[in-house]
């Protein structure tokens, strides 16, 4: 673990004491600074699910439990004001090879000082202790005040920055209760939505489940790995029961969620079969909508959606004000969302470093330019970089 080293934060924010930084290289380490953290996240009004200790904890946890990591505590007055949870990617799962980066997308740092200060400190600390590094934050939400401070950090440390948009994640947003919200959806879709669970229902009896404390979690669980083994993602290798490290992180987060009273899990029977889930987490007004998946063998009934709806329905009613849906892009994502959430890649690094450069080239014009002439060509050459990453994961 890396000593504590002062920082002198940037000439426009004079603070009263200088910032201090200390480097966690082991996640054991990082156990002995719940507290702080806590009462750290506790102070965000805007702190999202990825900032949570249990969020933080249980990832870390189940990806890097002995791998290398740079966990930046920034301090004043040794009160944390700032954290910048980084791992070494030394295979790539996230970012680049050998980079330090935050160990999830649409992750940022949690903090109560302006964004140049934490940033400033955050890359002046890893500038003093590496030789040769870079920064990278995959699908960053635009709206983070990281964001707009990042490239003027950067150049004040002689360092090179680009920010580049992203694909963004789909938004249910309530607004004027559930039949107003199905009003606005199209004809065609309200009517798909109604024949498929009409045709459900005729093959049995359909009970969906909510699920919320650890104990009916431990319960359904062995249901919920069944469907998952049943999914169309067990091939491809994205169902979670095929996962190395998802398959631990995912139940871990849930019962430590469950502990909180974020749980929300729908489990879909069809005559007391497990059919679907939609594995989701509340985080204080926003559901976050972590995995679903469904038997592909009743893929005709579409019970994935069926599930989706009634999650959706419980959260309206529990005055949830926003759904943010995550993943990848599909389609059944672009029938129930009514907004965007806006993401960026950015990255830090210094100017002699070639790849970096070939990188910034490739995320800020080559994929922009596929993006708008051969959008099914991006989705498949991304698709299949996501189930290479997936299949390391076994």
């Amino acid at each position: 673990m890396h000593a504590a080293t002062p920082v002198n934060a940037v000439a426009h924010h004079a603070p009263s004491a200088p910032l201090t930084t200390q480097e966690i290289t082991r996640v054991a380490d990082l156990a002995a600074h719940e507290g702080e953290w806590r009462r750290l996240v506790e102070e965000l009004p805007e702190a999202t699910l990825y900032n949570s200790w249990e969020w933080t904890s249980a990832k870390l946890e189940s990806y890097w439990p002995t791998a290398p990591v740079a966990i930046l505590l920034i301090r004043r007055e040794g009160r944390l004001v700032g954290a910048a949870p980084l791992i070494v990617d030394r295979e790539a799962d996230v970012w680049c090879r050998g980079a330090l980066t935050v160990p999830e997308e649409r992750v940022d740092f949690p903090f109560t000082l302006p964004a140049a200060e934490v940033l400033d400190a955050a890359l002046g600390h890893l500038g003093r202790t590496r030789r040769h590094w870079r920064l990278g934050l995959l699908r960053c939400p635009a709206s983070s005040p990281l964001v707009p401070a990042l490239p003027e950090a950067a150049r004040a440390r002689g360092l090179h920055a680009f920010v580049r948009p992203a694909e963004p994640s789909r938004l249910v947003v309530p607004g004027g209760g559930w039949d107003a919200y199905l009003g606005s959806r199209s004809k065609h879709v309200r009517h798909e939505w109604r024949r498929k669970r009409r045709q459900l229902e005729k093959q049995g009896r359909v009970e969906i489940r909510k699920v919320t404390t650890r104990a009916q979690f431990d319960e359904v669980l062995p249901g919920v790995l069944a469907i998952e083994e049943a999914s169309w993602k067990h091939e491809a290798g994205l169902a979670i029961s095929t996962q190395r490290r998802g398959r631990v992180f995912y139940p871990e987060l849930a019962r430590r969620g469950a502990d909180r009273g974020w749980l929300r899990l729908h489990v879909l029977y069809l005559d007391s079969h497990p059919i679907a889930h939609f594995l989701g987490m509340r985080f204080r007004q926003r559901l976050y909508a972590l995995w679903t998946s469904y038997d592909h063998s009743q893929a005709r009934y579409s019970p994935g959606i069926a599930v989706v709806l009634a999650a959706l329905e419980d959260a309206f009613a529990s005055g949830v004000t926003t759904v943010d849906l995550l993943g990848a892009e599909m389609r059944w994502k672009r029938e129930v969302a009514n907004d965007l959430r806006e993401h960026v890649h950015a990255c830090v690094y210094s100017g002699g470093a070639v790849g970096c450069r070939a990188c910034s080239l490739a995320r800020g014009t080559i994929r922009p330019a596929l993006a708008a002439g051969a959008p099914s060509l991006l989705r498949g050459l991304e698709q299949g970089l996501r189930r290479l990453k997936g299949r390391r994961g076994h």
